[in-house]
């Protein structure tokens, strides 16, 4: 599965959930369609589209629209040489070498993450433009320590000074400093062209509200991976990733599943995909109750049960949020 080495490395991703949640679908000769309402890092529809699934797939969010755009509707541009020569051009572009986004990345990472982002404003829509910002992500994602913008140890360390402590966790991420910024970004774009390939399927990927998708799509399976009620939200947690896509630094919008209605969402959410013969949800969250989840779900299912998984998610870098983390929660239902 080295094509998933394409995607992001974002919080909540699936991939280590994937032989275990595609293990209780049918196969795409007997279910061949598969709607992942939201997208996110994209391992289950990426996946999925190996697995020969036609897929249809939504995001609002730039960066994960871009990893939909590049890896799940095309199926055959690659980047070249001469896309990576074109990136690298010096331009006035100075987000990341201003405050408050200097702190987060050293010098030399700046100045690579300017230029490129720069240069994509000068790049027409479509594929290859996708492809460049995917790389871009995952460089800077990669530039930080487990991808998370709230530590400053190792990126405070690499500046010139003297008696620095670094932890060995940061001295393990310090080590990709020891390449070149645009050998790293290169490597990026390597590895997204290898997670390029055709299932033979037209693949859809939209860019809006989940209700909406909903309204108009049609599929034998639907994937549900929702904000997590309680959770830190990913507006929050990403701000500074999309204020480069952005090209700007703005406050985001918390997503109203992240909110106290993120039940009566998913409750309207569900009753908009009864069109489909299997939900699969995953859901969690430090405010959330799995037998009443559970019980929700089976108001418009009574055919939903939760699969049981001996596995937490580490986010940040605090041991402590990581232990008071309840278990991933799975639920999977059949249409009567």
């Amino acid at each position: 599965m080295k094509f998933l080495q394409a995607l992001p490395p974002y919080f909540g991703g699936k991939q280590a959930l994937l032989k275990t949640i595609f293990g209780l679908l049918p196969g795409a000769q007997q279910c061949p369609t598969l709607a992942d309402a939201f997208l996110g890092g994209g391992s289950i529809s990426l996946y999925a589209k190996a697995m020969g699934y036609q897929i249809f797939c939504n995001d609002l969010a730039e960066r994960s629209a871009v990893v939909g755009r590049s890896l799940i509707e095309n199926s055959r541009v690659k980047a070249n040489k001469q896309d990576v020569g074109e990136l690298i051009k010096p331009n006035g572009f100075t987000l990341c070498q201003k405050d408050p986004v200097n702190k987060f990345f050293t010098p030399d990472d700046a100045l690579l993450i300017d230029t490129v982002r720069g240069n994509l404003e000068q790049k027409e829509p479509g594929f290859k433009k996708d492809l460049s910002t995917l790389a871009l992500i995952n460089f800077v994602l990669r530039s930080r320590h487990h991808g998370d913008f709230g530590v400053q140890w190792t990126y405070d360390a690499l500046r010139a000074k003297e008696n620095t402590y670094l932890p060995l966790g940061h001295m393990r991420s310090a080590r990709i400093f020891l390449k070149s910024p645009i050998d790293r970004f290169v490597k990026e774009i390597e590895k997204i062209n290898r997670a390029v390939f055709s299932n033979g399927e037209e693949n859809v990927f939209t860019q809006e509200d989940v209700l909406e998708f909903l309204e108009h799509t049609r599929a034998d399976i639907a994937y549900f991976d929702p904000p997590y009620y309680g959770s830190a939200p990913y507006e929050e947690r990403y701000k500074v990733l999309d204020w480069i896509l952005h090209g700007e630094i703005k406050e985001p919008a918390v997503s109203e599943f992240n909110k106290d209605q993120a039940y009566s969402l998913i409750e309207d959410m569900l009753e908009r995909a009864e069109w489909a013969k299997i939900w699969v949800i995953s859901y969690g969250g430090p405010k959330v109750d799995r037998q009443e989840f559970l019980n929700l779900v089976k108001k418009h299912r009574k055919t939903a049960r939760e699969i049981l998984l001996n596995y937490k998610y580490r986010f940040g870098n605090q041991k402590a949020d990581s232990e008071n983390r309840d278990t991933e929660i799975l639920i999977f239902a059949e249409r009567g």
